[in-house]
């Protein structure tokens, strides 16, 4: 049994998202822009909203496939990115943000 993956790793600084990965965040709003339409909508969509709903999350699967492909482009060092999208709790020197890490 293999057991290197318990063994403690060192800590793998994150760089700044670039690139493709500078867009991960419509991994997000894409479905949740495409879901509150539907919502909003109601039987109005009932014809084509479900082929809306699956434009979506195959857009963001097509996203998700083209930020892997490009980190695999990377060193294994550098395939931790980071993108911070706001400041959520600002409290003097500490600063809480909302990001993604991929």
């Amino acid at each position: 049994m293999n057991y290197s993956m318990l063994l403690p790793q060192a800590p793998v600084e994150a760089t700044a998202a670039s690139g493709v990965a500078s867009l991960g965040w419509l991994m997000i709003a894409i479905p949740l822009a495409v879901s509150i339409l539907l919502l909003l909508l109601g039987r109005v969509s009932d014809r084509w909203g479900h082929w809306l709903a699956v434009l979506a999350s195959w857009s963001s699967f097509g996203i998700g496939l083209a930020i892997i492909i490009q980190m695999l482009g990377v060193a294994p060092s550098e395939r931790s990115m980071e993108m911070n999208l706001f400041e959520w709790i600002p409290a003097g020197d500490f600063t809480v943000n909302f990001g993604l890490l991929m």
